[in-house]
């Protein structure tokens, strides 16, 4: 997402410097520009939220797994 951030403000800059953007075509660019980049920022967030839950589940799971081989144990031990 960065190096298309980056690609999409370099062309800008180009252009402008070209002389070949309106000044509505910059205003209309630059609107893009920060739209890409709010999604890039929440998009990101977002990623790392769903790591932490993967992480939170992934340890749920492990004690939820010893806590069951605590029980197989015990029944194990009464059976005996």
């Amino acid at each position: 997402m960065e190096r298309g951030m980056r690609e999409l403000e370099e062309e800008v800059m180009m252009l402008k410097s070209n002389g070949a953007l309106s000044s509505e075509e910059r205003e209309e660019e630059m609107k893009q520009m920060e739209v890409y980049r709010s999604h890039s920022k929440f998009m990101k967030n977002k990623v790392e939220q769903l790591k932490e839950e993967l992480t939170h589940s992934q340890s749920e799971k492990e004690e939820l797994r010893q806590r069951a081989n605590e029980l197989q144990q015990e029944v194990s031990a009464a059976e005996a």
